[in-house]
C-alpha cells in the first residue's frame, strides 16, 4: 500500500478558501482508497519520507505505483527520502523511474507532504506492506513544520545512485560527520585506529597535543599496531626554535623506546600554520580536531569540534597533504643537518689549516736551519751526514703531508683510482713493519709484536690460511698499514704495538682481518663516532687526514675498517678487513 492522502474537499480549488482540519482514517482499505483518489490531485510536489519499508509498500500495491507514475508524467515533482538497503534495493530502483530518491539511515515512520499544503502520517501494518491507519491535516503550522523537517533531511541525505553503488560494490556508506562531543570523537578515533590494517598517519596540532595522545590510550594502540606490522607515521611540530637539538633527540629516543622503535616519529621545525590534528587510517578514513586551548590540562577541554569521514577521495587527499608535509619536514631536517655539517666542516677546516700550518712549519724550520749549517759542516763528514739525514727525514714529512692533502682532493673529486694486483697480505704487513722499525723510539720503550694467526698448524689447509691473497693496490694498502702504525705510535709513550693478521670464513665469504693494537691512552669519546672523518684529531700532532684516507682506501677495496677501545686494558685497536681471493 502507498503512503498518500487526498486533499480535503475544501482544498481542491485554488479559489476556494482552505478550511484547516485534521482527521484520522482507519483501516488499510480506506487508506488505500484515499491514496488512489488523492495522488492524482497533486499539482506541483509530493514529498515522501520514511523507513525502508516505504518503497516496498508502494511497489507492492500496483494501483498506487501507477498513480505515482502518472503524476510524474504530469510534471509533478516527487521526492522520497528512505533507507536504502539490500532488502529494498530492487524496489528503490523501480521507483527511481518516477521520483527522485535519496538515502538516509535511521528513519522511522512515514509521512507525506502534498503541494506544501497537506500533511499525511502513516502507520505501518505488521507485514510492513500496508498502512492500517493514517492521520491527515491541512493545518498550516503543522504542514510548514513537516515541510521544514523534510527539507532538512533532504539536504542531509545522499543520492540513491551513490547508496545503490555502495551496496552493489560492498562498500561501507560514505559519511561526513561533525562531532561536537570531544569524548565521542576521541572514542571514535580509538575505534578507527584499532581497525587500521596497513598505515596510520597522524599530524598533531602542537607538541602538547602529542603529549596528550601519549598520556591517553593512543600509546598502547600505537604499540599494538606496530607489533602487527602497521606502518605508523607521527608528525609533531617542534616545541620551539630555541630548543637544543640534543634534547629533541633524547625525547625522540625515549618516545620510541616507550612505544616502539619501529614507529616513524618526526619533529618538524617547519611552521605548519595549523591548529588542527589530523588522523588518516589506511587512506580510507580520517578524523580531524580543532585545537581549542592546549594550555588546559584536560585533553577533552583542550580539543574542539571533531570531523569524521570515510569518503575515500577526502581521506586520500588528506593523506597526500600529509605525505607532502612529511617530505617538506624531511627536506628541512636534511637542510638543517647539512647546515650543521657545513658549520662543523668549516670549523674543522679552520682547525685543519692551523694544524697544517703547524705541521708544515715543523719540518720546514729544520730544513731551512740545517741547510744553512751545511756549508760549515763540509769539513766534518760525520756532522754533515747527520744534518743531511735530518733534512731528508723532514723533507719526507713534507712529502707525506702534501700526498695526504692530494689524496683527500682525489677522494672528494672521485678521481681516487686503484690499479689492483694479487697481493700476499702477510708479506705486505711484514714488509711495512720492517720499514716502520726505524720510527720506533731509540730508547726501546715502545716495541712491536707481529702475530700471524693459524701459523702454528702444518697441514695443507692451514698453509693456505697463513698465506692471505687479496686483490689490491700494494702501495695503497701499505699506506693504510703505515697510517695505522703511525697513529698507534703517536698515542703510545710506552708499551707494545701488536699487529695480528688472520682470516675469517663464513658460508658465503672469506675475509682477511688485520688488527693493530696499542697500549696508549685510548680513543677520546668526543671523537669516537667521527673518528674516520676529515680533520678529526685529538692529538697535538697530525692533520687528522690519515684515518679518513685509510677508510677510503679500505672501502675502495671492498673492505671495512673500525676502531674500539681495548677492554680491561689501556689503549685501542684499529681493524680492517679485505676480501680474500682464495
Amino acid at each position: 500500500m502507498a503512503p498518500e492522502a487526498s486533499p480535503a474537499p475544501d482544498d481542491r480549488d485554488d479559489d476556494v478558501v482552505v478550511t484547516e482540519k485534521t482527521e484520522v482514517i482507519y483501516g488499510a482499505e480506506n487508506v488505500l482508497n484515499r491514496a488512489i483518489k488523492g495522488i492524482p490531485l497533486a499539482k506541483e510536489t509530493m514529498d515522501l519520507c520514511g523507513e525502508e519499508g516505504g518503497p516496498s509498500a508502494i511497489v507492492a500495491n500496483e494501483p498506487v505505483l501507477k498513480k505515482y507514475i502518472d503524476a510524474s508524467k504530469r510534471g509533478v515533482r516527487i521526492r522520497q527520502i528512505t533507507e536504502i538497503t539490500k532488502t529494498n534495493i530492487l524496489d528503490c530502483k523501480k521507483l527511481m523511474d518516477c521520483m527522485e530518491l535519496r538515502h538516509l539511515c535511521g528513519l522511522y515512520g512515514y509521512f507525506v507532504i502534498v503541494d506544501g499544503k497537506q500533511f499525511h502520517s502513516h502507520a505501518y501494518g505488521q507485514e510492513r506492506r500496508s498502512f492500517p491507519h493514517m492521520i491527515t491535516s491541512t493545518v498550516k503550522v503543522f504542514v510548514q513544520q513537516q515541510q521544514y523537517f523534510f527539507n532538512t533531511l533532504w539536504e542531509k541525505a545522499i543520492p540513491a545512485e551513490q547508496r545503490i553503488k555502495e551496496i552493489e560494490e560492498g562498500r561501507a556508506p560514505e559519511k561526513l560527520e561533525i562531532i561536537q562531543d570531544t569524548r565521542k570523537s576521541i572514542s571514535r578515533a580509538f575505534d578507527i585506529m584499532n581497525k587500521t590494517q596497513k598505515e596510520l598517519l597522524v599530524l598533531f596540532a602542537t607538541e602538547r597535543t602529542f603529549t596528550f595522545a601519549l598520556l591517553g590510550e593512543a600509546a598502547d594502540i600505537y604499540r599494538k599496531l606496530s607489533e602487527n606490522g602497521v606502518e605508523i607515521k607521527l608528525l609533531v611540530p617542534r616545541g620551539g626554535a630555541d630548543q637544543i637539538e640534543e634534547e629533541n633527540n633524547e625525547q625522540m629516543a625515549k618516545i620510541r623506546e616507550d612505544i616502539s622503535p619501529s614507529i616513524n616519529l618526526r619533529f618538524s621545525d617547519v611552521d605548519l600554520n595549523t591548529r588542527i590534528t589530523i588522523m588518516i587510517s589506511d587512506r580510507k578514513e580520517f578524523m580531524s580536531w580543532e585545537l581549542r586551548d592546549d594550555t588546559l590540562d584536560d585533553p577533552y577541554l583542550a580539543g574542539g569540534i571533531g570531523t569524521y569521514s570515510n569518503i575515500k577521495a577526502l581521506a586520500s587527499s588528506y593523506a597526500i597533504i600529509f605525505d607532502n608535509l612529511w617530505k617538506i619536514t624531511e627536506l628541512a631536517e636534511n637542510l638543517r643537518i647539512a647546515n650543521v655539517k657545513l658549520e662543523s666542516n668549516d670549523k674543522a677546516m679552520k682547525e685543519f689549516i692551523n694544524i697544517a700550518a703547524h705541521e708544515l712549519r715543523t719540518p720546514i724550520q729544520p730544513i731551512l736551519g740545517l741547510s744553512e749549517m751545511l756549508p760549515d759542516a763540509r769539513n766534518d763528514p760525520q756532522q754533515h751526514g747527520k744534518l743531511v739525514e735530518v733534512i731528508i727525514r723532514n723533507a719526507h714529512k713534507l712529502e707525506n703531508l702534501a700526498e695526504d692533502i692530494l689524496d683527500v682532493t682525489r677522494i672528494e673529486s672521485g678521481r681516487f683510482l686503484l690499479s689492483v694486483e694479487m697481493v700476499d697480505l702477510c708479506e705486505l704487513v711484514e714488509s711495512v713493519m720492517h720499514e716502520f722499525q726505524r720510527f720506533l723510539p731509540a730508547d726501546g720503550k715502545v716495541t712491536m709484536n707481529y702475530q700471524k694467526l693459524n701459523d702454528d698448524r702444518n697441514d695443507e689447509d692451514d698453509h693456505r690460511k697463513s698465506h692471505l691473497a687479496v686483490m689490491g693496490h700494494p702501495a695503497r694498502l701499505a699506506q693504510v698499514l703505515s697510517n695505522l702504525l703511525r697513529n698507534a705510535l703517536k698515542f703510545t709513550k710506552e708499551g707494545t704495538i701488536d699487529v695480528r693478521v688472520g682470516r675469517k670464513d663464513s658460508p658465503h665469504t672469506s675475509e682477511a682481518v688485520v688488527s693493530i693494537s696499542d697500549s696508549g691512552q685510548g680513543i677520546d669519546h668526543e671523537v669516537m663516532n667521527k673518528l674516520f672523518e676529515k680533520f678529526v684529531s685529538k692529538s697535538e700532532k697530525g692533520t687528522g687526514l690519515g684515518l679518513f684516507i685509510s677508510k677510503s682506501i679500505v672501502e675502495a677495496h671492498g673492505g671495512k675498517i673500525w676502531a674500539e677501545n681495548n677492554r680491561g686494558v689501556d689503549g685501542a685497536t684499529f681493524s680492517f678487513t679485505l676480501p680474500l681471493t682464495i
